[in-house]
């Protein structure tokens, strides 16, 4: 049920004969093999790695059975339900009925509510209880409220600051043809003021070189999620200032850019209510000027989200996803509805969709009041949070470093974590979901379990929950992004994640486009993403390690302090990319990975890990031992792979642990043995890594250290 703001006044019930509209989601048929089968699809060396499913496809394997599909639409229909739609993944069902059929069907009340500012709206006084003749097959009913509770990422107004700090800015020499140039108007707003044009935050983050190449997206489709429209005008000037009359009139129109309209929305490229909307247009089609733009455009109620995530993943038009709404985990439409969501993220990763979502602006406390004012409490935002999302938080840029010459070495840009007095990127610890594999066996070099990880706030039976954000990019409002929006007279400049997730979804969009990807999408970017950085030499290459500041608002209790440290860390996750460099970048490495199932290849689900003594005593002077053998997918065992051993147990237990040594070489038989040893009576469990090829193995082993 909704968090109703606290100054909410109750209005008394919902008329009954009042018409609503609802959606019924439904639970996958298998939900294991649902979440088995994204994670192998998406995990570089597995034998599914980016071997997708068509729609059709994954109806017929994964969505509700025809028979459990047929039942629950007669059950709804003899409730009084008037069924209008079943989504074609089998995950949705459109369902319409008066205010009293429902409560009769979900055991609740509607009450109608007023705010302060006079919007009104309803919402269920209680949990609902779903049918017993359809409870096994429903997964959430999402409807009973019409609260808008989703928010754009806190993007920021223009913020004048000088200009001295830049210790370079892009002229007509620096740029590349085909790129984007900007007119004298944005040029001039970027000198006054502060922050960046489109062309200089694309160099900073080594898009130069796929732009030289002639990678322009050409071939793509990026889905852009909204629930309000956005200003075409806007994006028609913005677009001919950086290519031209001629071509900006074809990037603005269809069949470039289409608005695709969900539950009624108006679909029309008119004048939008607010500034987020057409920033996220202007941006992607100024990073990708070559690639399709489809704008889904749904209203901000308790079905709209749902909605419109559920027609971009179902069409499946779009290979790469971007969204810069969300609300914090408490607010986001309780548990069921949440799940449900996560339904949809592992379709379209099993689909290889990338999905990117801005990690929110109000630092490592999410969650705002109805005055938009941050409440003091740890929160991370909903979607960024899902395990099968990119969560990009937000960076400042006071440095744009400069790209190489002929004489000269390319200098990287300056940048720390956003923290200024408009916010600060988004990131923490999940209330909702526990830490995935690709986080938690991360390589031991990034860091990624820490001091403060934890499994309370997920209630996680063991190990840690998800951590936020995974990478990040610029979004300080005072080293921002220039757009043009007419409700702020025009040329103007913002900040914000609302800046940095767009510029994810368009760095996805070049490396999906580029020759070197061969037509096969990257997909969801976080197993190969954590597994890239786990690689010194790579990571260095692919990402610029954001080192400097943290995420704490000011003002808020510091035990939820995240700095940003070596490595990964929940201030600015892995860090900013480097697209493409002359020494490779984040392009050569998503597009080299390794191919499904291939000879040379560790198989996570072949490949094996053993305890020699499943029991040892629990001191120093006692040890087991570890054997990893690596195979391929037919079997044989794999040599010359560097292996290393990631224990799980809880904090601070792990510091009692021993692994020696920290990594082994594989043998002619694919073998690599560890000494473990631990000095408290638990239970450990041991997952292993190929780091050689970024493989993490299905397989566990576990030793029991007992009682001296």
């Amino acid at each position: 049920m909704p968090v109703l703001p606290h100054a909410a006044v109750g209005l008394g019930p919902v008329p009954g004969s009042e018409n609503l509209t609802f959606d019924v989601a439904l639970r996958p048929r298998d939900p294991a093999g649902l979440a088995s089968f994204a994670r192998s699809v998406s995990t570089p060396g597995s034998p599914e790695f980016r071997r997708y499913l068509r729609p059709s496809a994954f109806a017929s394997n994964f969505g509700a059975s025809p028979t459990s599909l047929r039942a629950t639409v007669a059950t709804l229909r003899s409730l009084g339900f008037r069924v209008a739609a079943v989504s074609a993944n089998r995950l949705l069902v459109k369902v319409s009925a008066s205010a009293a059929v429902a409560e009769r069907a979900f055991h609740t009340k509607l009450m109608g509510y007023r705010l302060p500012s006079d919007a009104r709206f309803y919402a269920n006084v209680s949990a609902p209880l779903i049918p017993s003749a359809i409870a096994n097959g429903v997964q959430a009913v999402a409807g009973l409220s019409d609260l808008p509770f989703w928010h754009q990422s806190d993007i920021r107004g223009p913020v004048p600051v000088a200009t001295s700090h830049r210790s370079h800015r892009l002229d007509v020499g620096d740029t590349v043809p085909g790129g984007p140039l900007p007119c004298a108007q944005a040029s001039q707003q970027a000198t006054s003021t502060g922050p960046y044009t489109a062309d200089e935050i694309a160099s900073a983050y080594g898009f130069s070189n796929l732009y030289a190449a002639g990678d322009l997206g050409a071939g793509q489709t990026v889905a852009v999620f909204e629930l309000e429209p956005f200003d075409s005008a806007d994006v028609a000037t913005y677009d001919e200032c950086y290519y031209g009359a001629t071509q900006g009139a074809v990037m603005s129109s269809a069949p470039q850019l289409n608005v695709i309209s969900v539950d009624g929305s108006s679909g029309s490229l008119g004048a939008s209510e607010d500034v987020e909307s057409t920033l996220d247009v202007e941006e992607i089609s100024a990073f990708v000027p070559a690639a399709v733009v489809d704008v889904y455009e749904g209203p901000n109620t308790d079905t709209g989200p749902l909605d419109v995530y559920n027609a971009i993943v179902t069409q499946d038009r779009a290979k790469v996803i971007t969204t810069s709404w969300g609300a914090c985990e408490s607010q986001a439409g309780g548990r069921s509805v949440v799940a449900a969501e996560a339904n949809l993220f592992e379709e379209a990763a099993a689909q290889g969709q990338t999905m990117v979502a801005a990690s929110g602006d109000e630092g490592s406390s999410d969650c705002t009041d109805v005055s938009d004012n941050p409440i003091p409490s740890p929160a991370v935002d909903d979607p960024g949070s899902q395990p099968y999302v990119t969560s990009v938080g937000g960076t400042s840029m006071p440095s744009l470093g400069s790209p190489a010459s002929a004489t000269t070495p390319a200098v990287a840009p300056t940048q720390v974590v956003w923290n200024s007095e408009n916010g600060a990127g988004g990131g923490g610890i999940s209330s909702d979901w526990v830490m995935p594999a690709y986080q938690l066996y991360a390589a031991p070099a990034l860091a990624v379990v820490k001091s403060y990880s934890s499994s309370k706030p997920c209630a996680a039976p063991t190990g840690y929950c998800r951590e936020v954000p995974d990478v990040s990019a610029d979004a300080d409002p005072n080293t921002g992004l220039v757009i043009h929006w007419s409700g702020w007279g025009g040329w103007s400049t913002i900040g914000g994640t609302s800046i940095a997730a767009p510029m994810w979804a368009a760095l996805v969009t070049l490396i999906d486009a580029s020759p070197a990807c061969k037509g096969i999408p990257v997909g969801f970017l976080n197993p190969s993403l954590y597994s890239i950085a786990g690689m010194a030499g790579d990571y260095a290459t692919a990402f610029y390690d954001v080192t400097k500041g943290d995420n704490h608002l000011p003002g808020m209790a510091n035990w939820w302090q995240y700095s940003a440290t070596v490595g990964y860390d929940l201030a600015s996750g892995l860090g900013t990319p480097t697209a493409n460099s002359m020494g490779g970048g984040l392009e050569a490495m998503l597009c080299s990975l390794p191919a499904s199932g291939g000879a040379a290849y560790a198989s996570p689900t072949r490949s094996s890990i053993t305890a020699v003594l499943a029991s040892v005593k629990a001191k120093a002077a006692a040890s087991s031992w570890i054997k990893v053998t690596l195979r391929t997918a037919l079997g044989l065992p794999i040599a010359a792979k560097r292996v290393i051993l990631v224990a799980t147990v809880t904090a601070p237990s792990a510091a009692k642990l021993k692994i020696q040594p920290v990594s082994v070489t594989t043998n002619a038989k694919g073998v690599a043995i560890f000494q473990v040893s631990d000095t408290l009576i638990q239970k450990v469990t041991y997952r292993a890594t190929d780091l050689t090829d970024g493989v993490l193995l299905n397989a566990s082993a576990t030793v029991s250290y007992v009682k001296p």
